[in-house]
């Protein structure tokens, strides 16, 4: 799915979902130029590869991830401090896993990764990729 505005918004709600109710390739990009990017992921298959881009110049830019989120991201802006909040969400699949958010900051970019870690210390591999970027504004990412 690709969004595009120019001096408009952008906000949306997305739900990904598959037959099985895992799994799935998914791909969302999102740009702005001279406005704001709100995207929330409302529903997500566990084990999904997903490919979150959003991207403004001269608008804020946050994005809110659901909680079956395992991978890496970054979030930058040319002009301000990133922010990455851990809203410490339950475990979607109930089986009492602990979530794990690393992360490092350099300039004006925080990257790092998400995973849930099972009661032996198992994780799954980093499987989908989240990318906030903007010039000039707030950026954020919850997670």
């Amino acid at each position: 799915m690709e969004m595009r505005t120019s001096n408009s918004q952008i906000t949306s709600s997305v739900s990904l979902t598959t037959e099985s109710g895992s799994g799935g390739n998914f791909v969302v990009k999102a740009r702005s130029s001279n406005g704001p990017i709100k995207l929330q992921y409302d529903d997500a298959p566990l084990r999904t590869h997903l490919v979150s881009d959003a991207r403004s110049s001269n608008g804020p830019a946050s994005v809110v991830m659901h909680p079956a989120f395992e991978g890496a991201f970054e979030v930058s802006t040319s002009n301000g401090h990133p922010v990455v909040r851990d809203t410490h969400p339950a475990d979607p699949t109930r089986a009492g896993r602990r979530r794990v958010v690393d992360q490092t900051t350099s300039r004006n970019t925080i990257s790092g990764t998400a995973y849930w870690v099972g009661n032996g210390g198992a994780r799954r591999g980093v499987e989908s990729v989240c990318t906030v970027h903007t010039s000039n504004a707030r950026v954020s990412l919850d997670l």
